[in-house]
């Protein structure tokens, strides 16, 4: 066979053309672009930000999206629209109620640089989110991915992107046998993604074709070949490589993080305390916490408190799990009150908040189901 040329019109016409998927070989994009625009017009699923295309919305979206599972974006993007529809809305908000809005999105770092790219847009760009990929990488936050995405999906440019899906795609149809976060197989993958939004009749149905592909067909685990319709050009299938390609990343070491965090209630509600702003969970909400890199008896953390051990007890043992860390919570009950508990070491500010207001401060996954748990237990 001939090698597939670089041509839209050969690639089109030959769409297995090529004897070899080196790291350096070109995949029959023009052809691919084709066929994905055809599939996804009859395939690609119903999302709330695809049924109403806006360059804010599609933002949001891409913000959301990041390292977070689609199922929950789904259920978090109408909400958090509804509460800030413009750029103008979230940068005139409190950063305190856009946390509380990204509650169980994770990673809230994403939503203070979504807030900041808002003001930005609103200071630069009269408050209309631009969609051209270079005003979108000058925004906080936005990368050649995010960029590439709102600037093709809403405004048809020419861009190329590539996420966890793309690389996934592109390795096995080049029958690449290297990891995800192989630096050459990465930067061979933007090179074809280039090369597809070129020769592409519809630039970004055919990018936002190629994730949905990867997301939902050629999944990382199990991927569904026999529904794929790139299946007579891939390179992995034809070697029955698809479950070894991409090879497997280099696991991270989780870091463990002790907290030990004590329950002061009163019928009037439960003492919070606000996280510094950098950090694990920052500018989020906690009970009276004492973070460590090793477990602390409980001596020591009523000292540190400014308590007895005596006025504390033990109540419950979690263990919570980040990309990065292993956080293991141990939650006491504490004697003292709200209004007699010792002021922070650490000077956070501190307050009593009403039962029913618990819901508008923003706190981490696993002690939102620690605060709800007690609203429950002072209703019975």
């Amino acid at each position: 066979m001939k090698r597939a040329s670089s041509r839209q019109s050969d690639a089109e016409h030959a769409p297995c053309k090529g004897s070899s998927y080196e790291i350096n070989s070109q995949l029959s994009v023009g052809w691919i672009a084709k066929s994905l625009i055809s599939w996804f017009d009859e395939r690609g699923r119903e999302l709330p930000w695809r049924s109403d295309r806006t360059p804010w919305g599609s933002l949001v979206s891409e913000f959301m999206l990041q390292q977070t599972q689609l199922a929950r974006v789904v259920d978090h993007w109408p909400r958090f629209m509804a509460k800030f529809p413009s750029p103008r809305h979230l940068a005139s908000s409190e950063e305190s109620r856009a946390l509380s809005a990204w509650e169980g999105l994770g990673y809230y770092r994403r939503v203070r640089l979504l807030r900041n790219a808002a003001m930005m847009i609103v200071r630069e760009h009269s408050g209309a989110t631009p969609t051209s990929v270079s005003a979108l990488q000058g925004l906080p936050g936005v990368g050649r991915y995010t960029a590439g995405a709102v600037a093709s999906i809403v405004a048809g440019e020419r861009a190329p992107i590539v996420d966890a899906n793309v690389v996934r795609v592109f390795l096995r149809l080049g029958g690449v046998s290297r990891s995800a976060d192989d630096r050459l197989a990465v930067q061979w993958c933007w090179n074809q993604a280039e090369r597809f939004a070129e020769v592409s009749r519809s630039p970004g149905v055919s990018n936002e074709a190629l994730m949905e592909l990867g997301g939902t067909v050629c999944t990382r685990r199990s991927p569904n070949c026999s529904a794929c319709p790139l299946q007579k050009c891939c390179k992995a299938r034809a070697e029955d490589m698809t479950e070894a390609i991409p090879l497997p990343k280099r696991r991270a070491v989780r870091s463990r993080v002790y907290m030990f965090t004590a329950l002061s209630v009163s019928s009037r509600g439960l003492l919070l305390e606000q996280r510094s702003p950098s950090g694990l969970w920052g500018s989020m909400w906690q009970p009276p916490t004492v973070e460590s890199a090793k477990k602390l008896s409980r001596a020591s953390v009523a000292k540190a408190f400014g308590l007895s051990s005596a006025e504390l007890h033990v109540r419950d043992r979690v263990l919570f799990q980040t990309t990065h860390r292993a956080v293991e919570f141990h939650i006491f009950d504490a004697s003292r009150s709200p209004s007699s508990f010792p002021k922070s070491a650490m000077k956070l500010p501190r307050k009593c908040v009403r039962w029913k207001d618990l819901p508008a401060h923003a706190l981490s996954s696993p002690l939102r189901t620690l605060v709800a748990g007690l609203a429950i237990e002072r209703e019975q």
